[in-house]
């Protein structure tokens, strides 16, 4: 029955469903003998049934072609211009795209020039992971340099006394 549910899925074309299907099915079973609801597991052995999907493995940027993309950021006009300045800062931080988005002004010190994403944070109603904080649910502190101080400056000019750093188009309810 569940190699039925498998092949299926897989005959669709959709791999990773499929993947991410059994995977599911596996982990219900488990604990549903450690509930000790059945004796043993029926998806123990569905490993390897269906295809695994196709992993795809983006190149990075090579670094003698940085100065073009700063340009091409630089010359970004199309849409909002918070965006442009998240790509900015994202070059100088290196931090993880929801550490970004769900970001508070209350994090950055400017005096210090460090940035202290929390374990977690208050939940933005209806958005899901807002509540999320830094990825090993440990305060992480992000050194700021000179040009990332600047863009904050600039982003604080953009977005004035709002909570968070970007926003968005649309308000959060915090």
């Amino acid at each position: 029955m569940a190699l039925d549910l498998l092949k299926g899925i897989e005959e669709k074309g959709l791999l990773e469903v499929a993947s991410r299907t059994r995977q599911h099915l596996s982990n219900i079973m488990r604990h549903a003998v450690h509930q000790e609801l059945i004796d043993t597991n029926p998806a123990a052995n569905l490993g390897g049934v269906t295809t695994p999907p196709v992993r795809r493995h983006y190149p990075a940027l090579p670094l003698e072609r940085l100065p073009e993309l700063l340009e091409r950021i630089g010359a970004y006009h199309q849409g909002r211009e918070l965006t442009r300045h998240a790509v900015l800062l994202m070059l100088h931080v290196f931090i993880r795209s929801s550490e970004l988005r769900f970001a508070r002004w209350s994090e950055i010190d400017f005096t210090n020039r460090v940035w202290t994403i929390p374990a977690t944070r208050e939940p933005i109603i209806g958005v899901r992971y807002s509540g999320r904080g830094a990825k090993m649910r440990m305060p992480h502190i992000v050194p700021l340099s000179e040009q990332s101080i600047a863009i904050l400056k600039q982003i604080k000019d953009i977005t004035g006394n709002n909570e968070l750093i970007f926003p968005g188009a649309v308000p959060y309810c915090l």
